[in-house]
């Protein structure tokens, strides 16, 4: 199950899953038709919210349909920022791979809910004032 809730930011999505974690091809397909629809209203880039915390992994076809409405989104160039809440380690590799590949990882940020348990004010800062939460490096 999900929620798409519109924002002052854009759009926030919700997965609220099954006990296994999981998210089915059909709810997936839901999901997409729904966002797609939400998304032909919009005519601006948006920020994105995504609360992923219950989702364990995603199956290779879950993540080919992913991979393509993302590339579908940045080719409509609607992606403004996206903040990713996670707490699995194979999720996030799994997110940051396809963020990388469509090339999205400046635009894109993934937190960690067991690390921040401030986790939704770090990813609204991201989304509105553009307040990286990635550590920066030392040179």
């Amino acid at each position: 199950m999900y929620h798409i809730e519109k924002t002052a930011y854009g759009i926030r999505i919700n997965l609220n899953l099954n006990k296994a974690g999981l998210i089915t091809g059909e709810e997936a397909n839901r999901l997409y038709e729904e966002l797609s629809r939400t998304l032909e209203r919009l005519r601006r880039p948006i920020g994105y919210l995504i609360d992923m915390r219950n989702l364990k992994k995603m199956k290779s076809e879950d993540l080919q349909k992913l991979y393509q409405f993302k590339q579908n989104l940045v080719d409509r160039g609607i992606v403004k920022r996206t903040a990713y809440v996670m707490n699995n380690a194979v999720t996030m590799l799994q997110m940051k791979r396809i963020s990388r590949d469509i090339g999205l990882l400046k635009y894109e940020r993934f937190l960690d809910a067991n690390m921040l348990k401030n986790w939704e004010e770090v990813a609204l800062g991201w989304l509105i004032n553009a307040q990286d939460p990635t550590p920066k490096r030392r040179r």
